[in-house]
């Protein structure tokens, strides 16, 4: 037994009836949300059964170029958070006073903001969800 008879679009007589599972196999090997004999558009809505606690996550397999950009984009982000914090705090805390009058504070302070800016504006032209590396 296939369950029960469903009536999904506007057709009459032996094709007028179908099993929910034939219906999905048949929608899925056509390509189409809609009957090719009366047109008729099926109204589909997904309904999630599967509680997402008992569902079995599955281990995805990457190269080692792929872990090496994942790996290099988590240590970005992590130096541009260090940088652009260092940044701050030293632009604005009183106790960095004495740093800001050394010339070697001023060279360093140019380029972490130089690098953060090209850290920034890299991240920004990479369409979403794509990794890459800084060669």
């Amino acid at each position: 037994m296939q369950g029960e008879l469903l009536s999904p679009c506007r057709c009459d007589g032996s094709v007028r009836c179908t099993h929910q599972p034939c219906l999905i196999k048949w929608i899925s090997e056509r390509g189409s949300w809609s009957c090719e004999l009366c047109y008729y558009k099926y109204h589909v809505i997904a309904i999630n059964t599967k509680n997402p606690l008992q569902v079995k996550w599955q281990a995805i397999s990457l190269t080692v170029i792929e872990k090496v950009q994942i790996a290099a984009a988590i240590l970005g982000s992590l130096f541009l958070i260090a940088s652009i914090s260092w940044l701050i705090w030293s632009t604005f805390s009183p106790s960095a006073k004495w740093q800001r009058q050394d010339l070697l504070f001023q060279i360093c302070y140019g380029m972490y903001g130089f690098m953060d800016i090209v850290c920034i504006g890299e991240q920004r032209q990479r369409p979403p969800n794509t990794l890459g590396v800084i060669y």
